[in-house]
């Protein structure tokens, strides 16, 4: 099989999308695909181009880098000519080019929004995804021969956006570190984590509003701490609204994520839009507790007891917050090796990069049509 790749940014700038996309990358490539990803270049990819692990091409970007034109893509994707594309990310200019290449490749087309199609991403910036849609972006829906949902929530997203293709749902997934010796949960050294990137849908400037109005007591020994990447505006609103128990943090990678991870008594995420978080399966497979908002699209978590809602408007968090620390620390970490086992059990990349990859030969008449695909 020759698999293309293409994406908007192929490095950390992408957030979540460049762990997934390159690790979906990587597993078909073990799994013996010759894989090569295309993307828009950014002044991150030279630092992370060695975390892809396959060959990859950058393009520089002409004009408005929201669009993402970026001349040099749709030539070189036709050059190499895959026998299957992969279009990763919706609304800018690489769905366009997919769109072109499937009609005059006649081959497949797969696209996976990642969370882009769910009512909150619809919304913002609603104008801007609605004259995308009428200009690229529906050519590329209507060209594919299967979408890819995170989940069922994703999978009503799509369907709500007016796509009756099939589609095949597949979680993301993570790599399993070495468990963790043990987390604070007594003294002054409790954390409680939230990692990603600094934007207004991750609902962070609510959870400050939070954490500020809990009593002194109820919160005795912890502190939150914020560590990413983002606008800088919206970092200095948060700045602005931190008090002496939070710490802002910039971003972490590589070992200095693991130890973030590894200090953290627990983790919170109550965003208002999600696919499907990975920094919530990282969580999970440190062992650490998490609370998190039904948008997160993680019903699991709930259901195997490794999470509580931690809803969205400022008295839900705080409710939940205090809820959280009312456990005591046996219960927080009973959660927390409940987290790990839900990961153990369904989002390996051994697991997920399997399914991407019987999916990948059904739509290459190379396979029967796998059960997870749907419609």
């Amino acid at each position: 099989m020759k698999l293309g790749v293409l994406t908007s940014s192929l490095s950390r700038c992408a957030g979540g999308l460049f762990y997934s996309v390159s690790a979906l990358a990587a597993g078909a490539a073990n799994a013996g695909a010759s894989v090569r990803v295309f993307g828009l270049d950014d002044p991150s990819f030279d630092q992370d181009r060695g975390q892809w692990g396959v060959p990859t091409e950058a393009y520089p970007v002409r004009g408005p880098a929201a669009l993402g034109f970026a001349p040099g893509l749709a030539p070189a994707l036709e050059g190499w000519a895959p026998d299957l594309l992969h279009l990763h990310g919706l609304w800018m200019y690489p769905s366009a080019v997919a769109a072109a290449w499937a009609r005059r490749a006649a081959r497949p087309l797969m696209v996976s929004p990642h969370g882009m199609l769910d009512p909150w991403a619809l919304r913002h910036s609603a104008w801007k995804k609605a004259l995308a849609g009428w200009a690229y972006e529906r050519r590329a829906w209507n060209a594919a021969a299967c979408f890819h949902a995170l989940n069922s929530q994703e999978l009503d997203g799509i369907r709500a956006a007016g796509v009756r293709k099939p589609v095949a749902v597949i979680p993301n997934g993570v790599d399993l570190p070495a468990p963790a010796a043990g987390h604070a949960t007594v003294g002054e050294g409790r954390r409680l984590l939230y990692l990603g990137r600094l934007h207004p849908k991750k609902n962070l400037h609510v959870l400050l509003k939070a954490w500020s109005g809990l009593p002194p007591a109820a919160k005795r020994g912890w502190r939150l701490t914020l560590a990413g990447w983002g606008d800088e505006a919206y970092r200095r609103q948060l700045a602005e609204a931190a008090g002496a128990d939070v710490e802002l943090l910039g971003a972490r990678y590589g070992p200095a994520k693991d130890a973030l991870y590894r200090r953290a008594s627990a983790f919170i995420l109550p965003s208002l839009s999600e696919g499907l978080p990975m920094v919530v399966l990282e969580a999970w497979s440190y062992g650490l507790p998490v609370l998190m908002s039904r948008a997160c699209n993680l019903t699991e978590g709930f259901k195997a007891g490794a999470a509580l809602d931690s809803g969205v408007d400022d008295h839900q968090v705080a409710k939940s917050i205090q809820a959280f620390f009312g456990l005591g620390p046996f219960k927080q970490a009973e959660m927390g090796k409940k987290g790990r086992q839900l990961v153990e059990g369904q989002f390996t990349w051994k697991a997920v990069t399997e399914k991407m990859g019987r999916t990948h030969a059904w739509l290459l008449r190379q396979g029967d049509r796998p059960p997870w695909v749907v419609g």
